[in-house]
């Protein structure tokens, strides 16, 4: 064998040799490696490797004292905002499975969250938006944003209105003074929405506006401008009140009464004919004397038809002679209802003329022509026509007959029309007609009908709409709350409350917490009457109901129902929880007074809890 065969079986037994003998282990890289496989410092997003278990080993580590854990938090802190989903995690492991340190411990993993600022509101929202707003980890969520100052409420408002599963949280916020200006926060971030949105933006945030009214006033100034957009807000401002009466203000009203908008001024005097306050007749009759719009005065007039005093007699008898039809006939129909014997000027618009001729069939008790009538290719006389019809209901069975058709025909506003008529006439059935005209989609002109019939029809009609909410009907809920909320409504808050109930989790659910919320003393003293009366089966959904809109003067009737009630012993120390400062105070007090060891032990629990959790940015 020559030297290059020698060389080549060298070469071939080292090559064994190395697969044969096994490697001894690799050394780790030292601090300063760049060796990516196993540094745990470095990743292709920047983040470190193993982010879950480095977060979960921290937080283990938190023992509650703020000087021990403070570097701990600083560490997590360093990891960046990429962590919080993990550090939520974690949070709501040490919330479900509480121990002996569970009160600090909350605390500094709450502490934590809320050191990385305002760029932590996306990520705890979005977990509000996953859980109870009764549940334990709810509160603690909403005591980390109250934790980001005066600065939180807007970005957490904003982040309300792009989620409708926070509707249920919003409220909780209007008695906070962390926000310490509520109107201004709330007019900041609805001036700062898209103009189209802003009416949906009001009735989500009702429930708010109701605590803080003065924020309409604030966004009626913010939108002041003569553009075409702030004319848009303010319509949408006096349409909200319109919706929401119990919101209604008179002296916006006044302010739309007088605006250079025509759209406006005519959306002002639609409000004001359903508030019917005496305030405002005086810039109704200037109104309907001196708008340049015949549908303003017309408008104007018919409102006036509300009040007989001696000076809208007058007003009105002026606008008999108006140079528009419209108007001229609205003047003539709401006189004969005020005042039927005043001597009329003749009209100056022959387009009246077929108008007037209704009214004389109806001033002489002739029902054929007001049959005739409906059939009419003007929708001024189809109108009039069916609201004449209803002063003969009980004098010739075919006007009652006719209406009834005309409330299932195609003509959404003559049917309105003719359910106002036969609720004037005194008809029974008229409510059951309401609440079937009550749709998905319901023009201006026709929901302002059918608040009008609400209002003839009183309070008693709103248990029956009341009875039907159902929380799968989209927008037609939005429509059977406006009609409802345009009389008292406190005979329909136990159909409310059940409806609530039934609620949880859908859009409809903070349109009918709201609804309760505004409706006043009244309605306040039939919630409370519900929750001492459990046999009406009314306390668990008042309880959900109070669990957003409690606040500090509820604590007495809380504990008293802690006593009555055992088994809702979680749900009831939960909206206590949520009143933060002033239920420790409480809690401590009540816990003097002692009790079975069962209650105190829970009483305890959760004033240790808010004595750790409480800090200095927090008040609710």
């Amino acid at each position: 064998m020559d030297w290059g065969g020698f060389v080549l079986l060298g070469v071939i037994a080292w090559l064994l040799i190395g697969l044969l003998v096994p490697r001894g282990p690799r050394p780790r890289p030292g601090r300063g490696s760049t060796d990516e496989a196993d540094s745990e410092t470095d990743a292709d997003d920047g983040r470190p490797r193993n982010t879950p278990h480095r977060v979960a080993q921290l937080c283990r580590e938190l023992t509650g004292d703020p000087r021990r854990d403070r570097p701990l938090q600083n560490r997590i802190l360093a990891l960046g905002p990429g962590i919080l989903p993990i550090l939520l995690r974690e949070h709501a492991e040490a919330v479900r499975h509480p121990d002996g340190m569970r009160p600090t411990l909350l605390a500094r993993l709450e502490e934590t969250v809320a050191d990385f600022g305002l760029g932590a509101v996306p990520t705890i929202t979005q977990a509000l938006a996953r859980v109870q707003p009764t549940a334990p980890v709810a509160l603690s969520l909403h005591r980390m944003l109250l934790r980001l100052g005066p600065g939180g409420a807007a970005p957490v408002l904003r982040a309300g209105l792009e989620t409708p599963a926070l509707a249920p949280y919003l409220p909780r916020w209007r008695g906070s003074q962390v926000t310490r200006d509520p109107a201004g926060v709330l007019a900041q971030v609805l001036r700062d929405r898209p103009p189209a949105s802003l009416g949906e933006d009001l009735d989500a945030l009702a429930g708010l506006i109701g605590s803080h009214p003065d924020v309409l006033g604030a966004l009626w100034i913010r939108f002041s401008g003569t553009s075409a957009r702030e004319g848009e807000a303010r319509k949408a401002l006096l349409r909200f009140q319109s919706q929401w009466l119990p919101l209604a203000q008179g002296a916006l009203i006044l302010r739309g009464l007088a605006d250079a908008d025509a759209g406006v001024r005519l959306a002002a005097v639609r409000l004001a004919d359903l508030v019917h306050e005496p305030g405002l007749l005086v810039d109704l009759v200037q109104c309907a004397a001196g708008d340049p719009e015949p549908e303003i005065r017309a408008a104007a007039v018919r409102a006036l038809g509300h009040a007989p005093a001696p000076d809208v007699r007058a007003a009105l008898l002026e606008a008999a002679a108006d140079p528009s039809a419209m108007v001229a006939v609205s003047a003539r129909h709401a006189l004969r209802r005020v005042a039927p014997h005043l001597p009329l000027p003749p009209a100056k618009d022959p387009a009246a003329q077929p108008a007037l001729a209704l009214l004389a069939a109806a001033d002489a008790r002739a029902v054929d022509p007001l049959l005739a009538g409906l059939e009419a290719t003007g929708s001024l006389e189809r109108r009039l026509a069916t609201e004449l019809l209803g002063e003969h209901v009980g004098a010739d069975p075919r006007a009652k007959e006719r209406l009834f058709r005309a409330v299932e025909g195609r003509d959404a506003e003559l049917a309105a029309t003719a359910a106002l008529a036969l609720a004037r006439a005194g008809e029974p059935e008229a409510a059951e007609l309401l609440a079937r005209l009550i749709r998905d989609a319901v023009a201006p002109d026709v929901l302002h009908t059918l608040q009008e019939t609400a209002q003839v029809l009183g309070p008693t009609t709103t248990v029956s709409l009341a009875r039907r909410l159902r929380p799968d009907a989209g927008a037609r809920v939005e429509v059977l709350l406006a009609v409802l909320r345009t009389v008292p409504y406190a005979p329909a808050v136990p159909p409310l409350l059940r409806a609530l109930e039934a609620a949880r989790g859908t859009r409809a659910e903070g349109q009918i917490a709201a609804t309760l919320a505004v409706g006043g003393a009244p309605v306040r003293a039939a919630i409370d009457a519900g929750i001492q009366q459990p046999g009406r089966g009314l306390l668990t959904p008042a309880l959900v109901w109070l669990s957003a809109y409690a606040v500090p003067t509820d604590l007495p009737v809380l504990f008293d129902l802690l006593d009555r009630h055992p088994p809702l012993r979680g749900i009831i120390l939960g909206i206590i929880e949520g009143q933060g400062e002033k239920a420790r105070d409480a809690l401590r007090a009540r816990i003097a007074r002692g009790g079975d060891d069962v209650t105190l032990a829970a009483l305890e629990e959760r004033h240790a809890l808010l004595e750790a959790c409480l800090g200095v940015n927090e008040t609710a």
